[in-house]
């Protein structure tokens, strides 16, 4: 298991609903801690379970102890509601307080 993790793969370790755009736009905003190598983004497994752990709501904790963490995974959350929501509410509460 690699280090570090792709765009995509963080996405799908946030919620199955997060886009790989939601997180190319949390490290604009320095949400998230990348490196980049030459034009590609690249977060560390710790920055992204820094990130989930300080908001529990978008979580796919699931992907979290999985090794296929390219997998959608399963949510205990309302239907209704994308992990891009909830990426986007705590993205705004960080920035209010």
């Amino acid at each position: 298991m690699s280090a570090f993790v792709t765009p995509a793969e963080a996405a799908s370790m946030l919620h199955h609903t997060v886009s790989r755009r939601t997180v190319m736009t949390l490290i604009h905003q320095g949400e998230l801690n990348h490196v980049k190598f030459g034009k590609r983004y690249y977060l560390s497994r710790a920055e992204v379970e820094r990130f989930i752990s300080e908001c529990p709501a978008n979580a796919n904790q699931h992907a979290l102890f999985s090794d296929a963490t390219m997998a959608h995974g399963s949510s205990s959350m309302a239907e209704n509601t994308s992990g891009q929501d909830l990426v986007r509410d705590f993205v705004m509460k960080q920035s209010r307080s």
